[in-house]
């Protein structure tokens, strides 16, 4: 977070190789590959196909078709891996990308609640900024991604 504020321009290195080279705000949302953005920050991980590009792309996985805005250029058939971050998510919405779930574990941070929800076989990371009240371990949650918050990359 500290070199997210100060940088105006970043590098993150692998192996001394440039992995990324933007500004900070470029490499925390947009990053060209799994190492940068788990690097930068935490993301939720799962595998996908590609099913069809233009205005958005759609993707299938275990959680049901999801829709990606963005500039993607993979073909159909692509197996991808799709990522979201934890406080890209917003239980009880309505967005693009909805899903069904179970709490299986919550931590009180203060400012924000961190939750683990499982879905459709796979452990998601959610986090809420100011929660109103605490939900109960094993209750069902309806979980909400943005299709900008969706970051695909190639498997």
């Amino acid at each position: 977070k500290e070199s997210l504020s100060l940088a105006d321009r970043m590098a993150v290195m692998r192996d001394g190789t440039i992995e990324q080279l933007a500004d900070p705000r470029t490499v925390y949302r947009q990053p060209s590959s799994r190492f940068v953005a788990d690097f930068i920050g935490e993301t939720n991980w799962f595998e996908g196909v590609v099913e069809s590009i233009g205005e958005t792309t759609t993707v299938r996985c275990a959680l049901g078709s999801m829709v990606a805005s963005g500039l993607y250029t993979l073909p159909p058939g692509t197996p991808i891996w799709i990522g979201f971050r934890p406080e890209a998510t917003r239980l009880h919405g309505t967005l693009q990308n909805m899903f069904e779930g179970r709490l299986v574990q919550t931590n009180y941070l203060g400012d924000l609640e961190e939750y683990l929800i499982e879905a459709a076989g796979i452990r998601l990371k959610a986090f809420e900024q100011n929660p109103e009240a605490r939900l109960p371990k094993g209750s069902a949650v309806r979980v909400g991604v943005a299709a900008r918050d969706l970051l695909l990359l190639p498997r």
